[in-house]
């Protein structure tokens, strides 16, 4: 599994990193679909059966609630860090709601194993929590096409090529991935 983490984190890096113009050309058609359907999965395990919202949701320790609005109009989820709530938007696709799910995940996992979280600013927990979505997605053979979008739009445009690269955020993302992946196989974390 650690292999496999690891070549999705580059294969991230990677679409960050090179995907300027392209990212800049779609950024507005990205931010004005925004409540569209931009995530897509192919959601087949190696044993070929569907894995589906529900699947993950079911593996999740912390509490989901389904609400039918969340935040502002084009939030799609929230983490509570503090009592490890996460709450979704009801209406999203399946589809979204899993790599909302993942992301949301991410915050709370995030606050609860990493003492770096306090000390780092909104902007780089995003990216983190977008790279573990990512991550975690790769490493359960979904595909989400927002998540490299949404990180690229939160790291700084000095810092596009290396950000991903600095060792306080991949550590992060490694360790909260992790966590992640025993707590949907149901192993100790």
């Amino acid at each position: 599994m650690k292999k496999r983490m690891i070549r999705a984190y580059e294969y991230l890096v990677k679409l960050v990193a090179g995907n300027d113009e392209y990212f800049q050309k779609h950024e507005k058609e990205y931010v004005k679909n925004f409540k569209k359907d931009l995530a897509y999965a192919v959601p087949d395990n190696k044993r070929g059966r569907k894995i589906g919202y529900r699947d993950i949701a079911a593996r999740c320790p912390y509490k989901i609630h389904e609400r039918k609005k969340v935040g502002r109009a084009s939030t799609r989820g929230l983490a509570d860090v503090q009592s490890g709530r996460i709450y979704l938007k009801k209406d999203l696709p399946e589809y979204d709601k899993i790599e909302t799910l993942l992301h949301e995940w991410a915050h709370v996992v995030h606050a609860e194993y990493c003492d770096s979280f306090h000390s780092m600013t909104g902007f780089q927990r995003e990216v983190i929590a977008g790279a573990v979505a990512f991550v975690v997605g790769k490493c359960l053979n979904l595909s989400f096409c927002f998540a490299p979008f949404y990180v690229w739009l939160y790291i700084p445009p000095q810092y596009k090529k290396e950000y991903l690269n600095f060792d306080y955020i991949k550590q992060d993302v490694f360790k909260v991935a992790d966590i992640i992946l025993r707590q949907l196989e149901g192993r100790k974390v």
